[in-house]
């Protein structure tokens, strides 16, 4: 599994009820409305941006871990638990825990 820190998007197009896909920025997404995003920093921050009630930008902070497959977000806007289903470069695919 190549490292996942950095900036990603949600492809909520590629998702399900079960997984979350997301891509780096530079993905050619189609249009939508507004996108999640999150920027999973080295030390365990996570800062993540989703479109507010009235579509400006909302941003809060957190922290994530991974253990092994176990990504663990603590975060308002993505938060819980998941297991990395695929990693790459350009794609990261999370499983929600449970499902």
């Amino acid at each position: 599994m190549k490292p996942i820190t950095g900036r990603w998007v949600q492809s909520h197009e590629e998702g399900d009820r079960e997984r979350v896909v997301l891509r780096r920025p530079d993905y050619p997404f189609p249009p939508a409305r507004g996108r999640v995003a999150i920027t999973l920093e080295a030390g365990g921050e996570v800062a993540v941006g989703r479109p507010g009630p009235d579509d400006r930008r909302v941003s809060a902070t957190g922290t994530w871990n991974l253990s092994g497959d176990r990504l663990v977000i603590s975060a308002p806007g993505l938060a819980g638990e998941f297991d990395v289903e695929s990693a790459d470069e350009q794609t990261l695919i999370l499983r929600r825990k449970g499902e």
